[in-house]
């Protein structure tokens, strides 16, 4: 039942056409409807900004036709180089991500004694970097801050650059590329929270 209300409300938020501006005094009528909507079906659906420790949340694109593709760590490789990609929300433990230590993200299906969280190859730093899992280790590598309520900037970003986590615009579909890209405030570098 959980799953189908997901699915539900990834469906819902698409008719709604979520169009986020920076600041959350200035969220749209829109944006309040989202959180409205969510917290009616017994969820909540709030900017990314605001990840709280031990909270699970689906974090879903603003990509696409329709906003039903979340960001998912491939249970094939679920390990330190594990593929982090989009697909379509379905609330599985691959799917959820916590805040861990402050600025770090910390995936669900992390085997047992072991954290695994979103980190950026760091030979691959700049315009398409890889986006993987990997053991927690503190690295700038391994923070995500934000920078917007949508948009989160990887902390091994150059000097003067902002590579923030990007689904790249010509594979929005299941099994695309999730990235690093220089800041350019399009819907595929803005993500939101549902709590499922």
């Amino acid at each position: 039942m959980k799953k189908s209300f997901t699915i539900f409300l990834m469906t819902t938020l698409a008719l709604l056409g979520i169009t986020g501006t920076a600041g959350a005094e200035a969220r749209s009528s829109k944006d309040r409807g989202v959180v409205a909507l969510a917290e009616s079906l017994g969820m909540r659906a709030v900017p990314v900004e605001t990840t709280a420790a031990e909270t699970w949340y689906l974090i879903f694109t603003h990509s696409g036709s329709t906003l039903q593709y979340c960001l998912d760590a491939k249970l094939q490789t679920i390990g330190n180089g594990g593929t982090v990609q989009l697909w379509s929300c379905n609330g599985g433990s691959q799917q959820q991500w916590a805040s861990y230590n402050g600025q770090y993200l910390k995936n669900r299906a992390s085997p047992a004694g072991r954290t695994l969280v979103l980190d950026a190859k760091l030979q691959t730093i700049g315009n398409g970097g890889t986006v993987q899992l990997w053991d927690y280790n503190g690295g700038p590598q391994q923070r995500w801050i934000p920078i917007s309520e949508y948009s989160l900037k990887n902390g091994a970003s150059p000097a003067g650059r902002t590579l923030v986590l990007d689904a790249k615009a010509q594979e929005i579909r299941n099994g695309g590329k999730i990235q690093l890209w220089d800041y350019n405030g399009g819907p595929q570098q803005r993500w939101s929270l549902v709590v499922p």
